[in-house]
């Protein structure tokens, strides 16, 4: 994972992979069928983590800046500090795989959809679903975008020597994407 993580799938050969977890080199292509198969289970093992953590925190949260937080920190951890962001924008740039499965976004957006109605005072207008669904995309690029170049992108905005910045980013993230979805007149 870390030579994946630091040098993208090119510099993944699955000879070495067996060596380093003590199997054969046909042992692997057995289980996986190729590289790029089993550099997508590395990727979908990750995501599938990923959205059950959400999804237990959204299945206990309310609507809260806190539990957003919580939500974005999660995924931060798994996109960045896990590197899987690099491995998800190698593997889908690359072409060699689309890393990233089609249903999880739409699951989540459902989900945070569901809640939002749940909320909406009594005779309140519904809040399209798309609408939900762009605030979880847009929530994803922000922590995807933080993940791959958000030092850079601190750097620029003289945040460099901050520490704190990306924990303070995702507060602010969460402080939005709350009052986004938040009922009318709240």
């Amino acid at each position: 994972m870390d030579r994946l993580r630091d040098a993208g799938p090119a510099s993944i050969r699955l000879a070495d992979i067996a060596r380093d977890v003590g199997v054969s080199h046909p042992a692997i292509l057995h289980h996986f069928g190729s590289r790029e198969e089993l550099l997508a289970a590395v990727v979908q093992e990750a995501l599938e983590r990923l959205h059950l953590e959400l999804f237990e925190v959204l299945a206990h949260a309310e609507a809260s800046e806190a539990s957003s937080v919580e939500i974005l920190n999660a995924m931060a951890e798994t996109l960045e500090t896990a590197g899987h962001a690099r491995i998800i924008a190698w593997l889908n740039l690359s072409g060699v795989v689309d890393a990233v499965d089609k249903d999880r976004m739409r699951m989540v957006a459902e989900v945070v959809h569901a809640r939002r109605l749940e909320a909406l005072p009594r005779g309140s207008k519904a809040p399209e679903f798309e609408d939900t669904l762009f605030t979880c995309v847009l929530a994803t690029h922000a922590i995807m975008g933080e993940a791959l170049i958000g030092g850079s992108l601190r750097q620029s905005a003289g945040l460099a020597a901050d520490p704190d910045a990306p924990q303070r980013f995702r507060r602010w993230l969460a402080k939005l994407l709350v009052q986004k979805l938040e009922p009318p007149g709240q």
